[in-house]
């Protein structure tokens, strides 16, 4: 039955896709923006703009620009939309970061941003046109898809050794859970195996990248918040004893 919805979708879903596909929407474009904190951190001087790591922006970018073009020669302006949006947030991503990387140069910024443009611009017209078949796009994109969605689960042999749960950011694996599974179903109803391939591994991948937080925080995570509550208590302690003894001196 799966793979003959491939060839045909699940016509009797067709009604709920739109619904589906905004509420996929939404998640993903909620993903797309959680570097905001890391950016807004750099900009209050908290953090370096270093620790941005650029190639997760360079293969988000990329990544949605050839979702994107690929939406659009399907004719699926849902898929389009989501991908145009965070499209335009990873730009926008990148370009704050080079400006940082332009050491706040205003020559040197405009020149890194209109190269930026330009590649932008070459990428999306070369496979918005028939240089390459539409499969083709599709097998490239799942390979591309596949290694941003599993992403999350690179940590994983470090987290069973170090029996650190601290090391998977659990909310954006939940989320990237729901967003792989929308995404999953939407590519049933349409019948996409190059949505269908990427996104349930990348769901597989979540859940078990989850499953694994779970144990690891249900059998050594308390524990190690009841030792991190008590070192914060012994901090606190010695800093009121310092500032009790200092009033005294006064």
């Amino acid at each position: 039955a799966i793979i003959m919805s491939f060839l045909t979708g699940i016509p009797s879903l067709l009604p709920y896709k739109n619904y589906l596909s905004i509420f996929n929407t939404g998640i993903t474009v909620f993903l797309n923006l959680s570097p905001a904190v890391l950016f807004i951190n750099v900009s209050k001087g908290k953090e370096k703009y270093t620790n941005i790591p650029p190639l997760m922006l360079l293969f988000n970018l990329l990544n949605n620009a050839i979702w994107g073009c690929y939406w659009h020669r399907k004719g699926e302006f849902s898929g389009f939309l989501c991908s145009f949006i965070c499209g335009t947030i990873a730009t926008i991503y990148l370009v704050w970061y080079l400006y940082y990387k332009a050491e706040k140069s205003v020559g040197k910024f405009l020149l890194y941003a209109c190269v930026n443009f330009a590649v932008e611009a070459g990428i999306i017209l070369f496979f918005l046109s028939n240089i390459l078949d539409l499969p083709v796009v599709g097998v490239l994109l799942i390979v591309i898809n596949t290694l941003q969605y599993i992403a999350p689960a690179q940590n994983l042999l470090k987290v069973i050794k170090e029996k650190n749960h601290k090391l998977i950011p659990i909310v954006s694996t939940i989320l990237g859970t729901i967003c792989s599974g929308g995404w999953l179903l939407f590519a049933l109803i349409i019948g996409d195996i190059n949505c269908f391939i990427p996104n349930g591994l990348g769901c597989i991948s979540s859940i078990l990248t989850t499953l694994v937080w779970f144990w690891i925080y249900t059998k050594y995570g308390k524990k190690e918040d009841e030792e991190e509550k008590v070192e914060k208590e012994k901090i606190d302690i010695a800093r009121s004893e310092e500032r009790f003894s200092r009033n005294a001196e006064t």
